[in-house]
């Protein structure tokens, strides 16, 4: 069994241990400063640097039951996470079932509804886009690796000799690695369908924060369209309550002019033409750049870069 056999390993370690004297084992403490960094240094002599299961890591592996729990609490934590986001995925694509051809069919669609609908639902879960597809590739790759151990196991637990116990903890054991198989080709897709279209969702992030940021602007704009007088007012007088200290409207403008930028730069970073949601952009861009030229038409904004200019501080505030 795996624990009989670490249990050996530690009596055969600390025997090993016992030989070194007490002389050695002050000079190697001097030198590394502190006993736990010798044994890990004395553990890593035993497997070999290059090996590929460290010292620490073999001898702290789970126990049977152990590597069944935590298999379990892995599915789990996934599940309740993602598996309302991929039922309504799936559903949306009608898929019944995850083959090659099905898989192939929905990686190649471009529907900007789908993509549209997702950016919205993690949006309004509050969830930044490129936190939230790190976190399902994460869940994933755990998943996978907890596949693999459970299925190592059951193979070393195969390869001895059978007796009830043996035999109740290899059904366990895949127990939890078919349930594991149930869940990963639909969070497989799920991720790989996030990861082709990150600069969508990207892009759709940097949209819904920059329209948030300028939201009472873009209501002026819509509000007084057809009263121009009346919107410039507006949104001057507005900035000059937003904007407090040295030059507000110089450094509204700057700030803007950074967002503008940004937003731009996505449009050539897109991986494919998505359509809407580069139109959508563009025209927050057209309304920002509206917003800029009725700022800097003003007499105070022009004011203010003329005195920038000087380096005046004081004549902003009439001394």
């Amino acid at each position: 069994m795996k624990n009989k056999t670490r249990i050996s390993f530690v009596l055969s370690f600390v025997l090993f241990l016992s030989f070194i004297t007490p002389a050695q084992l002050h000079a190697d403490c001097s030198k590394w400063s502190s006993v736990g960094q010798v044994i890990a240094a004395a553990g890593a002599a035993l497997l070999g640097v290059g090996g590929v299961i460290t010292f620490a890591d073999w001898l702290l592996n789970e126990t049977d039951l152990q590597l069944i729990d935590r298999a379990n609490s892995k599915y789990n934590n996934a599940y309740r996470r993602y598996h309302d986001m991929v039922y309504w995925f799936e559903q949306t694509y009608h898929l019944s079932d995850i083959t090659s051809h099905e898989r192939a069919r929905v990686m190649n669609d471009l529907s900007e509804a789908v993509l549209y609908e997702i950016g919205t639902k993690m949006w309004s879960m509050n969830e930044k886009e490129y936190s939230y597809r790190s976190q399902l590739r994460s869940s994933l790759n755990q998943l996978t690796s907890y596949r693999r151990k459970v299925l190592r196991r059951i193979r070393e637990l195969e390869s001895g000799s059978y007796d009830f116990e043996v035999r109740r903890l290899i059904e366990q054991l895949r127990g939890a690695m078919r349930t594991i198989e149930s869940f990963l080709p639909h969070l497989g897709l799920f991720s790989d369908y996030l990861e082709r279209h990150s600069s969508y969702f990207a892009l759709y992030e940097c949209d819904g924060t920059v329209r948030n940021r300028y939201a009472h602007e873009l209501n002026i704009i819509e509000q007084y369209r057809h009263d121009t007088y009346r919107l410039a007012d507006e949104l001057r007088r507005f900035v000059l309550n937003k904007q407090y200290g040295v030059y507000p409207n110089v450094r509204y403008v700057n700030k803007l002019d950074r967002y503008v930028l940004e937003l731009k730069s996505w449009f050539r970073r897109v991986s494919y033409n998505y359509v809407d949601r580069i139109g959508w952009a563009r025209q927050l861009v057209d309304s920002l750049c509206y917003i800029k030229g009725i700022i800097t038409s003003g007499a105070a904004y022009k004011r203010e870069l003329y005195n920038q200019g000087r380096g005046c501080v004081e004549c902003e505030y009439g001394l």
